[in-house]
């Protein structure tokens, strides 16, 4: 079983690990759109200053600040979230009856996560889909879980509840 030390690690990871893709995925879907490279990042960035109408009211085209801001809140959340779910990982090993409430939490909070992201982006829905929300949490999700599997190969078998027939 991990160390605490792991586990606040790997959570470290996890939550770079689930920055870096939802950037990737953005920044792929921005240019197959011809939107230009930063042009999520920067109109996220101007609804964190300025709310939903700071979103449009960009009219002085890409702001280094507004991207600044909304990169550094998105890296701390995500850390935060990586360090949330790796606590709720260990836990789920060394409790292991306690597994599927953990399980259960964490498909949870990927709901919630989603959630959260669509209301607050509802303004500028046309230019944020319900689809990239998704897809950028479920390739955050599926690299993340590729690294803990790699990193703790047995960690299935120690969470996921089996059947005791």
């Amino acid at each position: 079983m991990p160390s605490r030390e792991n586990t606040l690690r790997d959570g470290l990871i996890v939550g770079l690990i689930a920055y870096g893709s939802v950037i990737l995925v953005y920044t792929t879907l921005d240019l197959l759109g011809a939107r230009g490279l930063f042009f999520t990042v920067n109109l996220l960035g101007h609804a964190v200053l300025g709310g939903a109408a700071g979103a449009f009211d960009s009219g002085a085209g890409v702001s280094v600040g507004a991207i600044a801001l909304f990169n550094g809140l998105h890296l701390v959340l995500s850390l935060v979230i990586g360090v949330v779910v790796l606590q709720l990982i260990a836990f789920a090993e060394r409790e292991q009856r306690q597994a599927l409430v953990v399980i259960l939490a964490l498909v949870s909070g990927f709901a919630v996560t989603v959630a959260v992201v669509g209301w607050w982006s509802a303004p500028f829905r046309e230019q944020f889909s319900w689809a990239s929300i998704i897809l950028a949490n479920v390739v955050a999700v599926f690299l993340s879980v590729i690294y803990l599997v790699r990193g703790r190969p047995d960690v299935m078998d120690r969470v996921v509840p089996h059947g005791h027939g």
